[in-house]
């Protein structure tokens, strides 16, 4: 008999089931508060990645809006939303895409 483990790396299958998690679990949170997810413009960064502006991509922009971000630093507007940006973690890295 086969064993699953030949099959299935268990850390890439764990790590994309953390990510699916907190993304459903995201999406619960908002629709059940009514109000979008992710961070306002004048919060302070957690730690240093890249993010999106999920107000952009929502509005339909034909760009993203992509932005790096340090850890400690606000957010700040967006370029086409201004105050209504919500910036969200991007989890994979892009490339060729519309710096802000």
């Amino acid at each position: 008999m086969i064993s699953n483990r030949c099959f299935w790396n268990l850390l890439s299958v764990k790590a994309s089931a953390v990510c699916s998690g907190t993304s459903c679990l995201q999406i619960a949170l908002s629709e059940f508060y009514g109000t979008k997810f992710g961070f306002s413009p004048h919060d302070v960064c957690p730690q240093d990645a890249r993010y999106a502006c999920s107000t952009c991509f929502y509005s339909g922009f034909l760009t993203a809006v992509f932005k790096d971000v340090s850890a400690g630093a606000t957010f700040d507007e967006g370029p086409n939303c201004k105050s209504e940006a919500t910036w969200v973690k991007v989890l994979i890295r892009t490339t060729d895409v519309a710096e802000s």
